[in-house]
């Protein structure tokens, strides 16, 4: 195995992100610091990380959340909360080897949470892979060749026509994130909608009625976005299109509305 710095190539890795989503959590807690903090020293404890600093709270007045984040000799863990949604949002980032901590049987003790979603990845694969290629060609022709490692192509894009038993957890947060006020967008295109879960609750009846048409982009097992809609009578009641921030917007919208029919 090619070395640098003592460590094989293949051992070096920028580490792994955990994106946890927690529903129907409680209130309650979502509004405590003080249980967000034992939930930050539950992991750090059990995953053996370093926490560099004290964490920081940001408690928003009356019946808000609160952010919270600890910094970590491995990166960083946040928490952002949102009672009013009974719905946390978790992100550890760590650089060292670790299995990952028990979400989904903790933190339905700690938060009261009744779902949770865990979406855990690889950070750096394609800077390690080249760094262990270029090693390779260092060793074997006495040269570095960084221009001969072609990188890996882009996942590609699925559009898949959803039914009822498709609208999993990752879609119904990605339904709310896209409509809860906080969002950016939400003033200019959900003026007139009542919140999140009330959309949501249309959607499944219509779609389950026979009266809605949903389709999903998907890159690999990730949702990237979405649209939907219901023709009655020729006027077109609900014409939503959502995104997950992290994709490109206008790539998957045009993928979408090229793939509907």
């Amino acid at each position: 195995m090619m070395q640098t710095a003592g460590r094989t190539a293949e051992e070096l890795t920028p580490g792994t992100e955990w994106i946890v989503d927690a529903h129907g959590c409680d209130p309650a807690a979502l509004r405590s610091a003080a249980t967000i903090a034992t939930l930050f020293e539950r992991v750090t404890a059990d995953l053996r990380l370093t926490a560099v600093a004290e964490a920081r709270w940001h408690v928003f007045p009356g019946s808000g959340g609160l952010t919270g984040m600890l910094l970590l000799a491995e990166s960083h863990l946040t928490c952002h909360t949102f009672p009013e949604l009974a719905f946390a949002g978790i992100d550890l980032d760590c650089c060292r080897a670790r299995e990952g901590w028990d979400w989904a049987g903790q933190l339905p003790a700690l938060l009261g949470a009744r779902g949770v979603n865990v979406r855990e990845l690889r950070r750096g694969e394609a800077a390690r892979r080249l760094l262990a290629a270029t090693l390779r060609d260092d060793t074997e022709e006495g040269r570095p060749a960084p221009n001969t490692v072609k990188a890996d192509p882009e996942p590609p894009l699925r559009i898949l026509r959803a039914r009822l038993a498709d609208i999993t957890p990752d879609v119904e947060q990605l339904v709310v994130d896209s409509l809860h006020p906080a969002n950016e967008t939400f003033a200019e295109t959900h003026r007139n909608v009542a919140s999140p879960r009330d959309r949501l609750r249309e959607m499944r009846a219509l779609l389950e009625a026979g009266e809605l048409k949903v389709w999903m982009a998907r890159i690999d097992n990730t949702l990237a976005g979405l649209v939907c809609w219901a023709d009655r009578g020729g006027r077109c009641s609900i014409a939503d299109i959502m995104v997950d921030p992290r994709f490109d917007r206008g790539q998957v919208t045009r993928a979408l509305l090229t793939h509907a029919e």
